[in-house]
């Protein structure tokens, strides 16, 4: 008689068990360095930095240099690559993205990983739904920008983490690289 009670209770633990377990992270990452390489700094130019806010709590700093506005003739690409080291051992990861127009990513990425962790922090333009460019000429500032990690994988294997950014346009090409250790988080 009792077992069917006991079966649900058990499934019902399962189901909760799953769901508050696939919902935390076990890794933690530190920002360790950011380096970009422009073909014409008079057009797009990076100068960010990553600071250390308090006890594993990391932001960015800096600024980005656009020196006209940036149209969808630019391109964007991602990609993720992993070391165990941090030498020169680096090796893809599944995650990422192709290349993609400056307006695509704008409205794709940038609002969906960015805009709500940059919102106060930055003086690059919040909007709803669809990009509408060009993104004006201007310096966009950055002051202690925490990129929280919701949304990204529960799982991340502990090495360095170089995260590429690769920007083409008509009159420039430009690299972005910030490079992240990750750890497996004390679980408590």
């Amino acid at each position: 008689m009792c077992r069917p009670f006991i079966l649900l209770n058990g499934f019902i633990l399962c189901i909760w068990s799953v769901t508050v377990h696939c919902n935390v992270q076990d890794w933690e990452y530190v920002f360790l360095r950011v380096e970009s390489n422009t073909t014409n700094a008079d057009i797009l130019a990076f100068n960010l930095r990553p600071i250390r806010v308090s006890r594993g709590v990391y932001a960015l700093n800096g600024s980005i240099y656009t020196g006209k506005p940036l149209d969808d003739t630019y391109l964007v690409d991602f990609k993720l690559y992993r070391s165990e080291t941090g030498s020169s051992d680096y090796k893809a990861t599944p995650f990422g993205f192709s290349q993609t127009t400056f307006y695509n990513f704008m409205t794709k990425v940038y609002v969906k990983m960015l805009q709500e962790d940059l919102k106060d922090c930055t003086n690059v333009p919040h909007f709803e739904g669809e990009f509408e460019g060009p993104m004006p000429q201007n310096t966009y500032t950055y002051k202690n920008c925490v990129i929280r990690t919701d949304g990204m994988p529960g799982h991340l294997q502990p090495g360095v983490y170089r995260i590429t950014a690769h920007f083409v346009g008509p009159d420039v090409e430009m690299w972005l690289s910030l490079y992240c250790q990750v750890n497996t988080k004390a679980m408590v």
